[in-house]
This record gives C-alpha cells, sequence and structure tokens, in this order.
C-alpha cells in the first residue's frame, strides 16, 4: 500500500483517464483503486471485528450463566412445588384429625351424660334390687 499509494493519489490515475490509453490498464486501474479502499476499510473494520467477537464471548458466557441460573430456578421451583403439596397434604390431614377430636369430645360428653344420668338409675335399681331381696327373703 505504501508504494501503491502515491500512484492512487495521482491525479492521472484515475479509470476515466486511462481507459483513453488502454482498456486493460482501465481495469488494472480500477482493480488497484478496490484493493487500496478494501486496505483502509478492512482496517477500520478489523478493530471492530474483534470487538464483536469479544462481545459475542461475553454475550455466550452470559447466556450460559443465565441457562444454568434458570435450571437452578427451574429445581427451586419444583421443590417449593413439591412442599407446597406437602404442605397442603399436612394441612389437610390436620383439618381431618381436628374434625375427630371434636367428634370424640362430643362422644365424650355425650357419654359423661349417659353415665351421669344412669348413676341415678343406678341408686334406683339398688334400692329396687334391695326391697325385692327382702320381699324374698
Amino acid at each position: 500500500i505504501k508504494q501503491v499509494e502515491p500512484i492512487c493519489l495521482s491525479d492521472e490515475f484515475q479509470p476515466e483517464i486511462i481507459v483513453k490509453v488502454s482498456v486493460a490498464c482501465e481495469a488494472m486501474c480500477l482493480w488497484v483503486q478496490a484493493m487500496r479502499k478494501y486496505y483502509y476499510v478492512s482496517k477500520e473494520v478489523e478493530p471492530k471485528r474483534r470487538q464483536l467477537a469479544a462481545a459475542e464471548a461475553e454475550l455466550k458466557a452470559a447466556m450460559d450463566s443465565k441457562q444454568e441460573a434458570e435450571a437452578k430456578l427451574d429445581a427451586v421451583t419444583k421443590k417449593v412445588a413439591a412442599l407446597e403439596a406437602a404442605l397442603k397434604e399436612a394441612v389437610d390431614k390436620m383439618a381431618s384429625l381436628e374434625e375427630q377430636v371434636a367428634r370424640a369430645t362430643v362422644q365424650l360428653s355425650n357419654a359423661d351424660k349417659l353415665i351421669g344420668g344412669l348413676g341415678g338409675e343406678a341408686k334406683s335399681w339398688e334400692e329396687q334390687v334391695a326391697q325385692l331381696s327382702v320381699q324374698l327373703n
């Protein structure tokens, strides 16, 4: 490029001027100018390509990290769902047991009333047995 640069900057090295002398040289002139332009564009684009590669590597690392975090979140979500199901089961069982306790309490209360009521009957029966025993003897 250093050797071609002075020639390319010359006013005489223009395709419109060279075509008057030689059509083949015009093609060569166009090619040289295109290569010169490619060199400068490439020189400008190369750092951007490196930045792009670095950014893509960073993005890949971030995406990998994100996927890992999502996998952990999924595992935790499943664990929470399992714990919530176990909690619901335990709460349902507790409600059932509380209902059984309430029924048992009512039954005990009724049994106490019945026993209390029959306690008075026991005296009455004992008196009748005593009277009948006296009458039989």
